[in-house]
């Protein structure tokens, strides 16, 4: 995932973007679903890992 700086960056219209295409993930490919969220919670892992070092 590349980082994009927005001057005009509203957290809250963010999550709603990402649980609406999540939503639409689950009900479309529930496999796909788990998978996406199996990556995401190995990649914060990681990253956390990387920061306490």
């Amino acid at each position: 995932m590349k980082t994009k700086i927005e001057k005009n960056f509203k957290a809250v219209d963010f999550m709603r973007k990402v649980r609406e295409e999540l939503s639409i993930l689950y009900n479309t490919d529930k496999k796909r679903y788990f998978e996406e969220i199996k990556k995401a919670m190995a990649d914060f892992k990681t990253t956390r890992q990387k920061v306490q070092s």
